[in-house]
């Protein structure tokens, strides 16, 4: 798979509702290409580096998204009760714009909400050295979560206390509401190091995943104020 990216409308387009066992719904976006036109776009150094990462990545449709309008949307989807895989696999996704989240507004995210997922925003390795996510981009149905390293080894808190390995560059591919391809992250068994190749919602409170070695059924976990 070659790493494409793009930032749909994400914290401007979730508009969601859920009730009782129904799975959550969206409804239209608030003007998301108008909100987006008024963001700026990243430095030059950014998109420079994003654009090499990236190939076919087109610079000129990248904008940077605030920690304000980024908080206004998180807060929707926890009124309505979002999973993760809901929130980041959400139609709205595949659109043309793209937003990028730079590590320092990705730490202020991660110091209000927990989002219970294989990448961490941020964690500790196995050899004791924190680290956080770099950089976030999301559209064009796709997900692509940046690293400072490659092969950072790290408990998941959130996963059963699962072990994973995730390079520099973790690329998702949206298949389609609350399913998703996954490159560029193993979990550790015993002696064997599947790769994580795809996550699939098959109820509203559970996950199909997919990895080189097995399927296991996991909780679907909702996005949490701390």
């Amino acid at each position: 798979m070659r790493p494409r990216a793009g930032w749909g409308r994400l914290f401007f387009a979730l508009a969601l509702s859920a009730a009782g066992g129904r799975a959550a719904a969206a409804a239209e976006p608030p003007t998301p290409l108008e909100v987006w036109e008024k963001l700026p776009a990243p430095d030059d150094s950014v998109l420079r580096r994003l654009t090499a990462d990236l190939p076919g990545l087109d610079a000129s449709r990248v904008r940077e998204l605030t920690f304000e309008a980024a908080a206004s949307t998180v807060e929707r989807a926890l009124v309505s009760s979002f999973t993760v895989i809901d929130f980041f696999t959400h139609e709205t996704f595949r659109g043309k714009e793209v937003f990028y989240l730079s590590s320092a507004t990705l730490a202020q995210i991660d110091a209000r909400y927990v989002f219970p997922a294989a990448t961490l925003l941020s964690g500790t390795t196995k050899s004791g050295h924190p680290f956080r996510m770099e950089a976030l981009l999301m559209g064009n149905g796709r997900v692509d979560v940046f690293y400072p390293e490659d092969k950072l080894t790290f408990v998941n808190p959130y996963l059963l206390n699962q072990v994973f390995t995730v390079k520099r560059h973790v690329a998702h591919v949206i298949l389609g509401p609350g399913d998703v391809s996954v490159e560029g992250a193993s979990a550790h068994a015993s002696i064997f190091r599947p790769q994580l190749e795809r996550i699939t919602k098959t109820s509203p409170e559970e996950l199909r995943v997919v990895t080189s070695l097995a399927t296991r059924v996991r909780r679907a976990r909702r996005i949490e104020r701390r």
